[in-house]
């Protein structure tokens, strides 16, 4: 981390898991061909504030569509770290409530 950079508070970052556990450890649902479901387009799996990147949610497992993933989740990442901050909605779940409406 750059000298100048903060980290952000404990309470706005819930966990960071980078290629450890499985999916089942962390009560993730998976479909029958192996993926992980999610909600598009941020990637957001069942398990509120934890997002899924590169080709797991994905049927195509391709380099340029696991960097389209993978953008989106850190978009998702990013607005939830933010709203739990400030206290507002992220946009995931501003996209959620709209769909139910």
């Amino acid at each position: 981390m750059a000298p100048h950079a903060k980290s952000p508070p404990p309470d706005l970052v819930d966990t960071l898991i980078v290629g450890g556990g499985s999916a089942e450890q962390l009560g993730l649902v998976i479909t029958p061909q192996g993926d992980l479901v999610v909600k598009p387009p941020f990637n957001e799996t069942t398990s509120g504030g934890c997002f899924a990147a590169s080709d797991n949610p994905s049927f195509l497992k391709t380099t340029p569509n696991t960097t389209n993933i993978g953008a989106n989740s850190a978009a998702g990442v990013a607005s939830h770290v933010q709203s739990r901050r400030y206290g507002l909605k992220s946009l995931s779940e501003l996209m959620q409530a709209q769909k139910s409406v």
